[in-house]
């Protein structure tokens, strides 16, 4: 009798350590197959000049140097946003996460702006005369060494295509 107890209860041990072991598992695939845990929203280091819309598809003002990079858009490249307002307009302070290759920007009408980049510091400053949206494209390396571009569409407050 005492044996059959015994059994009973390793049994029901292994069955519950079981069910726990497979509904561990169910949420591990579904957590993978839904792209992670990560359900909130992370503000974007841009603030308040990230665009809701942007008007228009302005070129890349500045020749490749690296090919066909892969292209990103957001700021998952950018390890600082910086602004300073100057006489209607805006200079843009950015730091990118890996090494500074190449940066261009330029308005919706294809206005190219002042960009001054500080390559050894992985640094560029965009400086916009006015308040209107532009496009900054910046080429750099990631943390793997793989070339990429990012594609930042910028609205300075003020601008009606402002991200409220």
């Amino acid at each position: 009798m005492a044996s059959r107890i015994l059994y009973r209860g390793i049994f029901a041990v292994v069955a519950v350590v079981s069910l726990a072991a497979v509904a561990v598992g169910v949420g591990g695939l579904y957590t993978v197959l839904t792209g992670g845990t990560d359900t909130a929203d992370d503000p974007s280091i841009l603030g308040a000049f990230d665009c809701e819309e942007f008007e228009g598809d302005p070129e890349m003002p500045h020749e490749s140097e690296i090919g066909e990079p892969l292209t990103v858009r957001g700021d998952s490249q950018l390890e600082s946003f910086n602004t300073t307002a100057v006489d209607g307009g805006v200079a843009i302070e950015i730091e990118t996460v890996g090494p500074l290759i190449n940066a261009s920007a330029s308005q919706p009408d294809g206005t190219v702006l002042a960009v001054d980049r500080v390559p050894e510091e992985n640094r560029l400053v965009v400086t916009a005369p006015d308040r209107r949206p532009f496009r900054l494209f910046i080429d750099s390396l990631n943390d793997e060494g793989t070339a990429v571009r990012t594609a930042l569409d910028i609205c300075p407050p003020g601008t009606r295509e402002r991200h409220t």
